[in-house]
Parts: C-alpha cells; structure tokens; sequence
C-alpha cells in the first residue's frame, strides 16, 4: 500500500505529487489528512525536499537565537553531572542539524519535539 498513483499527496510547497508510502505516511493517516483530520498534514503537507529545506530554515533561526551557545552541542556527564535523570529526552542543535542531513525528519513539525 502506498506507492500506487490511488495514494498520493501534493506538496503544499513546491507542487510535486508524493505517494504516502515515499512520505512515510499509514494508510490512517493517508485517510486522515485526505480527509482534513490528521493534526498535522491536514495543515500542510511538505515533500521531504520541501520538509528538510523547512527544517534546515528553523534550525537555523534557533542558532540564530542561541546567542551564548546553551543549545549547540549535546549535554555530557561532564558539563552537567545527572542532566538525564532530570532531562529524559535531551536535544541539541547539532543532533538536530544531524538529523535533517540524515533525513530522519519526515514532517518539520517533529523539529519542535
């Protein structure tokens, strides 16, 4: 399922139609967004050119801000002794920088999380 012309979407970007399955996205929430329901798609639906060039924009506009460099590299043991006991799920803006080269953000919205 996925990859057939009967499951596509278009780019609210630049246009390019996408099958779900390329998209990474579940039959639900192929019929969700279909059907303006999906939380997220509904709203726009980015090809994952469009999604990492967005993402890239963001992250770029949070280093901006991080003037003093508090969220550029990831938090050792060293620099903050039990920082994961209490911070359960770090991130930083290098690992995120990371993982938009990787192509591991399929919405930009997962940038906020």
């Amino acid at each position: 399922w996925g990859f057939n012309e009967g499951s596509m979407l278009i780019c609210d970007d630049c246009n390019l139609w996408v099958h779900a399955g390329c998209a990474n996205l579940s039959r639900e929430e192929y019929d969700q967004t279909n059907a303006g329901e999906h939380p997220v798609y509904s709203k726009e639906f980015l090809c994952r050119f469009c999604c990492k060039r967005r993402c890239e924009k963001l992250i770029t506009a949070l280093k901006a801000e991080d003037e003093i460099f508090l969220f550029a590299t990831p938090v050792t043991e060293q620099m903050a002794l039990n920082y994961r006991d209490v911070i359960r799920n770090p991130m930083d803006l290098q690992t995120m920088t990371e993982r938009v080269k990787n192509d591991l953000y399929f919405n930009y919205a997962w940038v906020r999380e």
